[in-house]
């Protein structure tokens, strides 16, 4: 993967009253009344080399996710999403002439046609890897071309599916590659539960996108600094120095202290 920067691709969503008209999601029931649900989504792209956000869209909650990936990529780039970016087959078709790149997950019914199968050798067989072929999707193979490869977990069977050649990731290589998908959704939990970024100061669009970005450089300076991501005594420490009750001085060494 070397000159490849490889990325992980989701959203995260945050509830906000129900006041604001333009984040009106989905509509709610229950006590014999019905209500509609309003909340904002994060579409993020994280940069798993570095572990830092590469680039963020936050709009409505119900702004479709592959919608925004499709804005969102670079060619050149390998992305590693869940199930849901890999439902339309079209997309994934137009992501391949694009020269970006993919390793999704997909449903287990996917239904594909084999051009090419492989036999996974004994390393791919201890990853769990018991299926390994080149298909196209789509009942009647009219889909794009990609390489699906199936993996037995200790708690459920995935599919994979990436457009990259065989020859660049083994399957077992892809196999280990879709776990640290993981790390967004650590992250997302991060964000809301250590960098605490749940409270909104405004109502309009604009001003919530500027806050969130405004959140998103304050984490990624942190991260960079530190080295890693800055835990609950990091941003208490943070907290106190907002505060006035440490200096400028003393702050750089006891964030330091707290992420070793």
């Amino acid at each position: 993967l070397k000159g490849l920067q490889v990325c992980l691709i989701d959203s995260s969503v945050w509830s906000v009253c129900n006041r604001l008209s333009w984040a009106l999601w989905r509509p709610v029931s229950g006590g014999g009344n019905t209500t509609s649900d309003s909340a904002v989504r994060l579409h993020t792209v994280f940069d798993l080399s570095r572990g830092v956000v590469e680039r963020a869209e936050l709009t409505a909650a119900k702004f479709c996710e592959r919608k925004a990936w499709k804005q969102l990529a670079q060619p050149g780039s390998l992305y590693v999403g869940d199930r849901y970016y890999s439902y339309n087959y079209a997309l994934l078709g137009q992501m391949s002439q694009r020269q970006v790149h993919f390793l999704v997950r997909s449903r287990v019914t996917t239904q594909w046609m084999v051009q090419e199968q492989f036999e996974p050798d004994e390393a791919a067989r201890q990853a769990g890897v018991f299926y390994w072929a080149n298909v196209r999707l789509g009942v009647k193979g009219d889909g794009p071309a990609v390489t699906a490869v199936k993996v037995q977990t200790e708690k459920q069977e995935l599919t994979l599916l990436t457009n990259l050649p065989p020859q660049v990731l083994s399957p077992t290589e892809l196999a280990s590659l879709y776990q640290e998908r993981w790390q967004i959704e650590c992250f997302f939990h991060w964000l809301k539960c250590i960098f605490k970024n749940r409270h909104w100061f405004c109502e309009s669009q604009h001003g919530m996108q500027v806050q969130v970005y405004i959140a998103l450089i304050a984490a990624t300076l942190l991260m960079l600094y530190t080295g890693k991501r800055p835990n609950k005594r990091c941003m208490e420490t943070i907290q106190m120095f907002l505060n006035g009750w440490c200096s400028a001085q003393e702050l750089p060494a006891l964030l330091k202290a707290y992420v070793k």
